[in-house]
């Protein structure tokens, strides 16, 4: 029994103390306890808060809601959507061969821009059709009437498809020997203007010959301007494809424009004009300077020496053979030229006039006067010649200008 109380005791004793620990841990944890009792008021507080952020951003997000519809108003109909337009073909006589292509292909371009407007074949050669004229629409006439859309038999061959429309047309109308036309027309072709239309041409005709690339390469060089070629020449790496000529060519080209579109402008803004000439005359006479209107001066050129007055010309009193010379104008007629004064030599020098005959253009040992005066004078001392060796010609023999010549006839300049 006393054993049991002893027990009894120390379990009571233990308890005791357990009960003072929880008391001493109780009074540490009052502390914490209120401080967690005021965060959690204050993750209270910042929750309200932030679902009244959340409510406010809310309303100016969502758009307010629109008014109802009214049903007395009408809605406006869609906008069509606007599609490309085509340029229509140019109408196809048959009179012209050469036209038939451009003609077909522009009849395609207008199906591939407007393919809404062709849903079938049959629309597609109904307006090709509409743009033929001449005799070709002759040709497509008798088609036509074959054609009725409200019967069940089928159309033509010839209206079935385009293709079969242009197929039956080219028959008819195009050049039976295309290849060898295109091919002497490439072949004939050369550059006129720029390179651009030249390579142009030269392209569209390409596409009907069967060469191969140098033959073609070759060809197009031969058709470039000189000036072209030899800008090619002078390039540092030589052009190896038709592709590659063609661009050098073309920046040569309008190199060369350029340089002639500033030689131009250089010459439109040019300030002054050039200086010109002392004016040249055929006779000694002086010609009068026409004037030049304001705010021009002309250049300053050499005075000009008036021509003395000629004085009466001296005609020998008789020659050796002893005939009285004829006095004639200056032996243009056949006559005896007088010897110029020295002032009529010096108006022939500063004037730049032929001192022999008085001419401008040249000077006297150019003169063709005065080469046909040296063989008249020749003429003469040849037949002096044939009189001083006692050959008889009898003086009927003898023509009007040959009496006329002396030595004094072939005188001095």
């Amino acid at each position: 029994m006393e054993d049991g109380a002893e027990d009894l005791h120390d379990s009571l004793a233990r308890a005791q103390a357990m009960i003072n620990s929880m008391g001493h841990v109780m009074q540490e944890a009052t502390p914490l306890v209120q401080q967690n009792a005021q965060l959690q008021a204050q993750i209270d507080l910042l929750t309200r808060q932030v679902q009244t952020l959340t409510a406010q951003a809310q309303s100016l997000v969502t758009p307010s809601p629109s008014p109802a519809p009214d049903s007395t108003r009408i809605a406006p109909p869609p906008r069509p959507t606007r599609s490309m337009k085509a340029k229509a073909p140019k109408p196809f006589s048959g009179e012209d061969r050469s036209a038939l292509e451009a003609f077909l292909s522009q009849c395609r371009l207008v199906f591939l821009v407007n393919p809404e407007s062709f849903p079938s074949e049959q629309q597609k050669v109904l307006y090709s059709g509409s743009y033929l004229e001449g005799i070709a629409y002759a040709w497509f006439e008798p088609l036509l009437r074959r054609y009725d859309p409200d019967s069940d038999a089928p159309p033509p061959d010839e209206l079935s498809s385009f293709k079969s429309f242009s197929a039956a047309l080219a028959k008819m109308f195009e050049d039976p020997d295309l290849v060898k036309t295109k091919t002497r027309d490439l072949r004939t072709l050369r550059q006129t203007t720029s390179v651009t239309v030249y390579a142009s041409e030269f392209q569209r005709l390409r596409a009907f010959i069967s060469w191969n690339d140098q033959a073609f390469y070759d060809q197009f060089y031969d058709g470039l301007r000189e000036n072209v070629k030899d800008g090619l020449a002078n390039a540092e790496i030589r052009a190896t494809t038709l592709e590659e000529l063609i661009q050098k060519a073309q920046k040569i080209d309008n190199r060369i424009a350029e340089r002639i579109s500033e030689k131009k402008s250089a010459h439109g803004t040019a300030s002054l004009p050039p200086s010109r000439k002392p004016l040249t005359s055929s006779s000694d006479q002086p010609r009068p300077v026409a004037a030049i209107p304001a705010p021009w001066r002309p250049a300053p050129t050499a005075p000009r020496i008036q021509p003395p007055t000629p004085s009466r010309l001296q005609v020998p009193a008789f020659t050796a053979d002893g005939t009285t010379p004829m006095e004639l104008d200056a032996g243009r007629r056949g006559g005896f030229r007088p010897k110029l004064t020295p002032e009529q030599l010096e108006y022939r020098k500063v004037n730049n006039l032929c001192a022999y005959c008085g001419g401008a253009g040249h000077y006297s040992r150019e003169c063709p006067e005065k080469a046909a005066a040296e063989l008249r004078k020749a003429q003469y001392n040849q037949r002096r010649l044939a009189l001083a060796s006692a050959v008889y010609c009898p003086p009927s023999e003898l023509s009007a200008s040959d009496e006329m010549l002396s030595e004094k006839s072939f005188a001095q300049e």
